[in-house]
């Protein structure tokens, strides 16, 4: 497993875990995570495989 930061580039696979694992209704939307990626880079990380 490789982590590192992640970037606006992850969009699509952190809105897939999203809505993997939270309802439509408590789910943050693309547009939440894309504001959030922009103020708050440091706090999100992806967890890829390498």
């Amino acid at each position: 497993m490789h982590i590192r930061k992640a970037t606006l580039s992850d969009l699509d696979a952190i809105n897939a875990v999203e809505a993997e694992c939270f309802s439509v209704e408590e789910a943050a939307t693309k547009v939440h995570f894309e504001a959030r990626l922009k103020v708050y880079p440091e706090h999100f990380s992806d967890f890829g495989r390498r």
